[in-house]
């Protein structure tokens, strides 16, 4: 109210008696428009200055998490190399004890053979390579289709196909799977040992690349790919591999 009495207080309503007393109205109308635009262009402003302040307070809330989420996976690195170099001393004590007893040299060939399929040691050799990616985004938005996205559950299928095929170790986009590793999502990532992976996501099986081949092929797992192709554009290839070699599996610290 106050501010409508001085913007009528700046208009003149006080007129001679000889003037034409419809200019009146016409004045108020003009003093209400104007009052009127006063205040559109304070909310307008209020606004403004609202939605910087909220977008300032994402920022500073994204960072924050940001940074959180850094110094987890610095400090998940830092146990996990903890646990490697205790993994390496527990197998140089195996060794040494095992060449140290009289049947050493068997019980060393069927620990490294445990070692190898329980995800423990490295392991090398032919297999096959199963690259799975997204669909190619739309060319002007950017956006990857509906549907055509690689999910975890997609990967778990295809894993599990291999590992029917006749697998001895599986690894994806490098990490090792072992008997305790798990496939999860969060948000739109796929984490394998709580690590995010980014796509394209190799696949990688060590066992007889026919074998693998054929029986990938004949699996659900390949029909679920061969669907998601030819419904949601998903891309996939399988290609056999002379000599394939798998790191390590992680083990939870």
């Amino acid at each position: 109210m106050a501010l409508l009495r001085t913007v009528l207080q700046g208009v003149e309503l006080d007129y001679p008696a000889d003037r034409d007393r419809a200019a009146a109205p016409r004045t108020l109308r003009r003093a209400v428009l104007l009052l009127t635009a006063v205040a559109v262009g304070l909310v307008v402003a209020l606004g403004v200055v609202q939605h910087r302040r909220d977008a300032a307070s994402d920022d500073l809330e994204r960072s924050a998490l940001q940074a959180r989420v850094e110094a987890q996976t610095d400090r998940l690195a830092a146990l996990q190399a903890d646990v490697t170099a205790a993994q390496q001393r527990i197998a140089q004590t195996e060794r040494r004890t095992l060449a140290q007893s009289v049947s050493g040299g068997v019980l060393a060939d069927r620990a490294a053979r445990l070692a190898a399929a329980a995800g423990l040691s490295p392991v090398a050799g032919p297999g096959v390579a199963l690259v799975v990616d997204d669909a190619e985004p739309d060319p002007v938005s950017g956006r990857i289709p509906d549907g055509g996205r690689v999910l975890d559950q997609d990967l778990q299928l295809v894993t599990n196909a291999l590992w029917e095929a006749g697998a001895e170790a599986i690894a994806i986009n490098g990490h090792r799977l072992t008997a305790t590793s798990a496939i999860r999502s969060a948000g739109d990532a796929i984490l394998v040992h709580l690590r995010p992976l980014l796509p394209p996501y190799t696949v990688q099986a060590i066992g007889d690349p026919a074998h693998l081949q054929e029986g990938f092929e004949q699996s659900d797992g390949g029909a679920q790919l061969r669907s998601l192709g030819k419904e949601y554009g998903l891309r996939w290839h399988l290609d056999a591999a002379e000599r394939l070699e798998l790191p390590a599996g992680e083990q939870a610290p």
